[in-house]
């Protein structure tokens, strides 16, 4: 990460929790926390510095475009100011500040459908939430996450952050189920780099 870039990953775990604290035990179905989630980590993007994109952002005020190449995505490109409005040239790329995925389905095959993609990527920063049944399956699926993106030869290197919802799920992972009440907070949360260990971040 360069010296004038602010690191992400932390606004990032702050919005998973907050968000998370909001939702947990109200009964949400899954697409409740997938949208209140993605909202407020995009609503942690500096607006004079990165155009996000994303589905469901603008009714969470923030105007933005909707999906692009990812589930979200900050990007650096022109962009004005004038009596408060914004205006962005979306189409002069000049850096990917991050890329995130979100998979719900509990399989390696359906989170490396969406963790491939990451691992291509540019993005300076790539986030990956999913959802396990216990801790050991959380860090076993990251590190199986970490040896795919080690696989791509033509990959280049990032801060990866993994966002784990963990506990017994069943069939809260179906959409309009809702989402079972946990006794302890159910996120747990890794960052690292290619060569790098998995280092846990506690939710704060």
């Amino acid at each position: 990460m360069t010296e004038d870039r602010k690191d992400i990953i932390p606004l990032v775990v702050a919005a998973i929790v907050e968000a998370t604290k909001d939702l947990h035990g109200e009964g949400k179905c899954n697409s409740a926390w997938t949208k209140l989630m993605l909202g407020r980590i995009a609503g942690q993007a500096d607006r004079d510095r990165y155009y996000v994109c994303g589905s469901g952002l603008g009714a969470e005020g923030l105007g933005s475009h909707g999906e692009w190449l990812f589930d979200q995505t900050w990007y650096e490109c022109p962009v004005t100011v004038e009596a408060g409005n914004r205006t962005y040239d979306p189409h002069k790329l000049e850096h990917l500040a991050l890329a995130l995925e979100s998979e719900w389905l509990d399989t390696d095959n359906d989170r490396l459908d969406d963790f491939v993609k990451l691992a291509v990527s540019v993005a300076e920063t790539r986030v990956m939430i999913f959802q396990v049944r216990t801790l050991e399956a959380a860090t076993d699926a990251c590190w199986t996450m970490m040896d795919a993106a080690r696989r791509v030869r033509t990959g280049t290197d990032a801060d990866y952050l993994f966002a784990a919802y963990v506990g017994a799920i069943a069939d809260a992972l179906k959409p309009n189920i809702a989402v079972p009440v946990l006794e302890t907070f159910p996120f747990r949360f890794w960052r690292t780099r290619l060569q790098g260990p998995l280092v846990p971040i506690p939710p704060a």
